[in-house]
């Protein structure tokens, strides 16, 4: 071993034996249990950092207001990423080191993939408010200490072809972004077609995230014999709005259908009329807040329930507070409760269940299904 692995090993055991020290010193002095955030407040991603930490703030607040957990406070202590790998990696080591925070949670996939491997040395659990696939890798050395917070595109394209399907379409045509989540959902759709072999895949089309002219592709759809259309585009939501207009200009009143991603008042601007009748997956919805009224309830006072981000902060801390609630008081502590805790709900639509071989604890039942009418959001009986 040279004299840098030498370095970078033994900073890395004092790293973890620090942070073990620092969170029993904290708790035998009677001081707060600590809990980090982590995400862009600043920057790419600031609005939905925002509405995440408001939300992880306010149920904090509630539960330190009725005595906190086993008679002790929770103290939430924020950083700001900047959606930057090097400063998230940079921070998670001030939250661990310095701070001695029993758990982290992250907002964005580039932020938790770029200290996923510092939390596991630590030894401190981190909880995911995103998809990105990669985060909870059951063959990844740091798969034990993360857990996501939040669905996946495969529960996205589960519970909406689904819905193709329940309507009574048997003709399927799929438009999509020429990025990650537009390819991925669409190989999920067809994967989960292929095995349940219910419905026909009868046209795939696409175009680049930041196309303008969506002709070609609503006219492949116009002229072949589907009988709905599913849209995959994840950040593209001006994309699927340009594709919906072109599509009703061409004349076609097939049903549309679309993900969580999709689910937002930023689609209805951009499609404008030709978003009405639209069904989507959601885990929020702020146009009607139906099975979710507690999560409206706990942040009335905070700025109120703005988007899905509000969802996330908060499922994610009511989450990390389960975990402490069954008695764990550090990190390596509540590592290992989360995998043991009964179904739970933290501010969700349906419960959450985390198991050794499944730290992906959400599902298809944590999904709502909406439609859009005379420009809001209407929640449908799923």
């Amino acid at each position: 071993m040279d004299r840098r692995q030498f370095l970078i090993a033994t900073s890395w055991s004092a790293l973890g034996v620090a942070a073990i020290s620092g969170r029993a010193l904290a708790d035998k002095n009677g001081e707060p249990l600590k809990v980090g955030v982590l995400v862009p407040l600043s920057g790419p991603g600031a609005e939905f950092g925002g509405q995440e930490r408001q939300a992880f703030e306010a149920v904090f607040e509630k539960i330190n207001a009725a005595g906190g957990i086993g008679s002790k406070p929770v103290r939430v202590i924020v950083k700001d990423s900047k959606a930057n790998p090097t400063e998230a990696a940079r921070l998670a080591n001030q939250l661990i080191l310095d701070d001695g925070v029993v758990a982290i949670t992250t907002g964005t996939g580039a932020d938790t993939m770029a200290i996923a491997d510092i939390v596991a040395r630590a030894r401190v659990p981190l909880f995911f408010m995103g998809s990105t696939f990669a985060a909870t890798d059951p063959k990844a050395q740091y798969y034990p200490w993360v857990f996501r917070t939040c669905t996946t595109a495969t529960d996205d394209a589960v519970l909406i072809r689904d819905r193709v399907v329940k309507e009574g379409h048997k003709r399927l045509a799929i438009f999509f972004s020429e990025d990650a989540f537009g390819q991925q959902s669409t190989e999920l759709a067809e994967r989960i077609t292929r095995e349940k072999n219910d419905i026909g895949i009868v046209l795939k089309t696409s175009a680049a995230l930041n196309a303008t002219d969506l002709t070609a592709p609503a006219l492949a759809v116009r002229r072949s014999d589907a009988d709905a259309v599913m849209i995959f585009s994840g950040a593209g939501v001006n994309a699927a709005g340009a594709f919906l207009r072109k599509l009703r200009e061409l004349g076609s009143k097939i049903p549309a259908y679309g993900p969580a991603a999709l689910a937002q008042p930023a689609l209805v601007r951009a499609a404008g009329e030709a978003a009405e009748g639209m069904t989507l997956a959601a885990i929020f919805n702020a146009d009607e807040p139906g099975q979710l009224q507690p999560l409206f309830d706990v942040l009335k006072d905070h700025g109120g329930a703005r988007g899905f981000g509000s969802l996330l902060g908060a499922a994610s801390a009511a989450t990390i507070a389960e975990g402490l609630k069954a008695g764990a008081k550090d990190g390596p502590a509540l590592r290992d409760v989360m995998e043991k805790l009964p179904p739970f709900s933290p501010y969700t639509a349906g419960k959450v269940q985390y198991t050794p071989q499944k730290h992906d604890g959400w599902g298809p039942q944590n999904l709502l299904i909406v439609r859009v009418k005379n420009g809001k959001f209407t929640n449908l009986e799923s």
